[in-house]
């Protein structure tokens, strides 16, 4: 799905801006979101390997949404620079920001995407707060496994359901939504939000959506998938 979306990649610099305030305290970060949105609830697994590409995109579409990075380029040659380092509130943000502000050479997505909070330190977070429950599940009824469970202060089932609007067409989801989308893309199937017999039309509302978040989203999504093809490829 994503030969689609390159096509739209171009990407302009931003001018550099005055310090940002803070996030809203009030706001969950889209990391947050989306790690509780790719957990199966049926199996209290992430849906597959992958969330960590889909936590690593949200952690950097939330930054660009904020005015703290702007990125253009696509796939593996996209670059990143960091307009504002002013931390935003939150720990997995602001560690990524900083992680970024000292990045290597070159200052590309792709050889950057190391220093982003995985997914796991975000669940050991969420465990942390309270808001994910840790226990212990069976696979193939024998093989012990971790089970993450969302609590319902989580507010997983808000999330997806926003989600499942957006991708049946019910509602016009706003910037946040559509970057949550932009982030689940990387690692989610539809089938995990929507019924079966819908996961055509919502694969195809999908892309439209995601077409629409602009240069600095479409770079991001297209290095974050650049490194993850690449990981599944050696």
């Amino acid at each position: 799905m994503l030969q689609r979306l390159r096509k739209a990649l171009g990407g302009t610099d931003r001018p550099t801006e005055a310090h940002s305030p803070p996030l809203d305290r009030t706001v969950v970060p889209l990391a947050r979101q989306a790690l509780l949105a790719a957990i199966n609830p049926a199996t209290g697994k992430r849906w597959n390997n992958n969330a960590r590409y889909v936590v690593a995109a949200a952690v950097l579409l939330e930054l660009a949404h904020e005015g703290r990075i702007s990125v253009a380029g696509a796939g593996r040659k996209a670059r990143y620079r960091v307009l504002d380092s002013a931390p935003l509130g939150d720990p997995d943000l602001d560690s990524a920001l900083r992680g970024l502000d000292a990045g290597g050479v070159g200052r590309t997505v792709a050889r950057n995407v190391i220093l982003l909070p995985r997914d796991d330190q975000v669940a050991t977070r969420l465990v942390a707060e309270g808001l994910l429950l840790e226990g212990t599940g069976r696979t193939l009824g024998v093989i012990p496994t971790r089970r993450l469970d969302p609590t319902p202060a989580a507010g997983r089932d808000e999330v997806v359901a926003r989600v499942r609007a957006a991708l049946l067409g019910e509602s016009v989801p706003d910037d946040r939504t559509a970057l949550l989308l932009a982030a689940l893309l990387l690692g989610t199937p539809s089938k995990l939000f929507v019924p079966r017999d819908r996961a055509k039309d919502a694969d195809r509302r999908w892309l439209e959506i995601v077409n629409g978040i602009g240069d600095d989203g479409l770079a991001i999504v297209s290095a974050v998938a650049a490194v993850r093809d690449r990981n599944q490829s050696d």
